[in-house]
């Protein structure tokens, strides 16, 4: 396996330490998780425990409560799953399998279609918790926005069956959609009680203040999973694309890809200090507004800041050099905690 020594990446933001739930919620999520059955092997089991969707969901919302993080650290292990077993189908050109889980999992985000499998109940139930007691629009904002996330597996296998890599400037819109933080983002909402009206999450600089910020965990992460993503054929990542289109080693990519990142630190801050300038613009900017958008924007800033800390102190990164060739088994580059069975058909 290649690897690198991970540039220094800039992070103004100071720590904020982890959620005091958890422990608990950690110990809700294994049986969650084995209730709509989505860890079928041990493989499996053994990734997610490297992987700490908890300590992610922890780091994320610092501040939330055992009732408020529970529903969040659900979806998170979801989407692990979800995401590797789709960047695996699409390691392995497995185009028919890819556009059979999008659709399914697309239609049931919108609530479109009824769930067929395991992981689409799943995505019912924490549809459910995260939606209840709230308007049809933040439902809606949900569901369209998991569905943008699921959309960009189908562009993946497109563009690997194509033997396409893509360009940087398609790649960094794509990946602010591909990384699913822009649903992390809007479950700050979430874990504050708070539903901001739509013309102010919709401020020119609360969208830039995301989307910088979801380019940014990115990047961030994509200089982390490089090696990994690399051992196992899946070759939609910045540095990846870096190295490919201007010949150069992994090394100078990932020092490129650390440089980008940096940048857009910069401008993601500079959205958030735009904000309260352009709320006063709006009718809806009544003092209890002004405070929530207060309480999110602090909420984007952990999001940022718990990536990083997640990114240094992770065993599904660090440890790849050692736990990825032995899951290969030495026969294909698919690792054996990679199966469908969580998109079988639900009994």
């Amino acid at each position: 396996m290649q690897s690198f020594t991970v540039p220094a990446c800039a992070m103004p933001l100071p720590e904020f330490g982890t959620s005091a739930a958890m422990a608990t919620v950690e110990r809700d999520q294994w049986e969650w998780g084995d209730h709509f059955r989505l860890i079928t092997t041990d493989a499996m089991r053994n990734h997610l425990f490297r992987t700490r969707p908890h300590y992610t969901t922890a780091l994320y919302y610092p501040r939330a409560d055992h009732s408020h993080l529970l529903a969040p650290n659900r979806y998170m292990l979801w989407a692990f799953i979800v995401d590797d077993m789709c960047d695996d189908a699409i390691s392995d050109q497995d185009e028919q399998t890819v556009a059979g889980l999008t659709s399914e999992l697309i239609g049931v985000s919108r609530g479109e279609r009824e769930a067929a499998c395991d992981a689409s109940r799943a995505l019912v139930d924490v549809l459910g918790d995260l939606t209840a007691g709230r308007s049809p629009r933040w439902r809606r904002l949900l569901g369209e926005t998991n569905a943008s996330w699921i959309r960009t597996y189908l562009t993946e296998v497109r563009a690997s069956r194509a033997r396409r890599v893509m360009d940087f400037n398609e790649y960094l819109p794509h990946r602010r959609l591909g990384v699913d933080e822009l649903m992390f983002h809007h479950l700050a909402e979430y874990v504050h009680g708070i539903e901001l009206p739509a013309a102010v999450r919709n401020l020119p600089a609360m969208r830039q203040a995301r989307n910088r910020s979801s380019e940014w965990i990115g990047l961030y992460n994509d200089i982390y999973s490089a090696p990994k993503e690399a051992a196992v054929g899946y070759v939609h990542n910045a540095v990846l694309i870096v190295r490919e289109h201007r010949s150069c080693s992994l090394q100078e990519a990932a020092d490129i890809v650390a440089d980008v990142a940096n940048r857009l630190m910069v401008q993601f801050e500079a959205a958030v200090a735009a904000v309260p300038g352009q709320l006063q613009a709006l009718p809806e900017a009544t003092p209890e507004v002004i405070q929530d958008v207060l309480v999110v924007l602090e909420g984007y800033r952990h999001l940022v800041r718990g990536n990083w800390d997640y990114h240094i102190d992770a065993a599904r990164y660090l440890e790849a050099e050692t736990y990825i060739p032995q899951a290969q088994g030495g026969v294909g580059l698919r690792p054996t905690w990679s199966t469908a069975d969580v998109f079988r058909a639900a009994d």
